[in-house]
């Protein structure tokens, strides 16, 4: 019939701070509810429709655990969504493991005061080499409507196994819906040792 979906809630545990971990949860089974409730208002809104379409209409919540080592766990919590093209929204978790609390972004470079402005320096430059050497389509453009300056104080990021800084965007949030959800490694001659 067209219309397909999977719901994954993502459920943790063990973290030190009960109160932040049952609002985590919780927040993560309002989303899986509001998920849910989308998805079937589409499904009812189409197959009530006199002249019926043929097209198909998927979303997917799921977890992709990106980092699982003694010092970090990081995870992905993403929504796709398919309608003719696709779209994805990313919120990415990142804990470490000694304490089990969960990171921010600020918290993780408090040694780095102008992390904002050094990160996105660095990413600009590498969105203008993608574009030049691999004919990328990310928005850089001087003046351009969508045009990609700095990243936000609380910007999508996960640890990798390496311990270096991984700076994600959304679908469409700074190129082209064909470069997919960037992600760019930060190196740390720019972040400094994070753990």
């Amino acid at each position: 019939d067209g219309f397909e979906a999977k719901i994954v809630t993502p459920l943790i545990r063990g973290l030190a701070d009960k109160k932040n971990e049952n609002e985590l949860n919780h927040n993560f089974r309002v989303k899986a509810k509001a998920a849910i409730s989308e998805y079937e208002n589409y499904v009812v809104e189409e197959t009530n429709k006199t002249s019926k379409t043929e097209g198909h209409f998927a979303l997917i919540s799921d977890v992709i655990v990106k980092t699982n080592n003694e010092k970090i766990l990081a995870f992905d919590h993403y929504l796709l969504n398919i309608v003719g093209s696709s779209s994805t929204k990313h919120e990415f978790y990142t804990f470490l493991r000694d304490s089990g609390k969960l990171v921010t972004l600020k918290e993780l470079l408090k040694k780095q005061p102008n992390y904002v402005q050094k990160i996105s320096k660095y990413i600009r430059t590498e969105m203008k080499r993608i574009n030049n050497k691999e004919n990328g389509m990310f928005w850089v453009e001087r003046g351009s409507q969508d045009e990609f300056k700095k990243i936000k104080e609380d910007q999508n990021f996960y640890i990798n196994d390496e311990g270096s800084l991984v700076v994600c965007f959304d679908k469409y949030e700074v190129a082209a819906g064909a470069q997919g959800s960037p992600e760019f490694i930060i190196p740390t001659k720019i972040t400094g040792v994070i753990l």
